[in-house]
């Protein structure tokens, strides 16, 4: 099983470019804000990882259902 938060990520990211390049807020303000984007990018790109190494990919097995246990030919 893959866990993926590239969706999480991507956004993260996108937000990161955004404040990078909007002019209209304070400096001071989008540093603060993208030292935040930074720190979700890295808490994602980090949990990801943990995932990964907790649950390493196995072969999806398709679910059994209890009905079928049940039925006696």
């Amino acid at each position: 099983m893959k866990v993926s938060l590239d969706s999480e990520n991507y956004y993260a990211e996108l937000e990161f470019y955004r404040l990078l390049s909007d002019e209209t807020i304070p400096h001071e303000e989008r540093i603060k804000l993208l030292k935040t984007q930074l720190t979700v990018i890295t808490n994602t790109i980090n949990g990801i990882r943990l995932i990964e190494a907790l649950l390493p990919e196995q072969p999806i097995e398709p679910e059994k259902s209890p009905d079928l246990d049940q039925q006696v030919s």
